[in-house]
């Protein structure tokens, strides 16, 4: 198995004060990326799994905007106990990371090393 991360851009779903933040608004997921899966189409699709919400920050926040920014960050936008599925296609033209990580069959505690990873700045793309 070869698992890499992918950024979606995800801006359009942010409202309110939060918006006003930030220039862009990433969910990062985790895939396999030899699985292809045809679920409810006849297109191939990538099977994602949340990892974690990242907001671009505007240039010149207060420390108070900076502080709420984090806090928003931090409850995040995904679902993390549901899978997503997107066309092959769209996945593969989004930035992508390989993640450098063990295989493993225990794609839940997969998902929660790549987060914790992530918040550590271990993993940045």
């Amino acid at each position: 198995m070869t698992w890499k991360l992918v950024k979606i851009d995800d801006t359009h779903a942010v409202s309110g004060d939060v918006r006003k933040l930030i220039t862009k608004c990433w969910d990062v997921y985790a895939f396999d990326d030899e699985e292809r899966t045809y679920c409810c189409s006849s297109l191939p699709m990538r099977e994602l799994y949340p990892v974690t919400t990242v907001f671009d920050p505007k240039p010149d926040l207060t420390e108070a905007e900076r502080e709420a920014l984090f806090d928003a960050e931090l409850e995040g936008g995904l679902d993390w106990s549901s899978v997503e599925y997107m066309s092959l296609y769209s996945v593969d033209g989004c930035p992508q990371h390989v993640a450098e990580i063990d295989d493993s069959e225990d794609i839940e505690f997969l998902v929660a090393d790549l987060r914790d990873r992530w918040e550590q700045g271990e993993i940045n793309f």
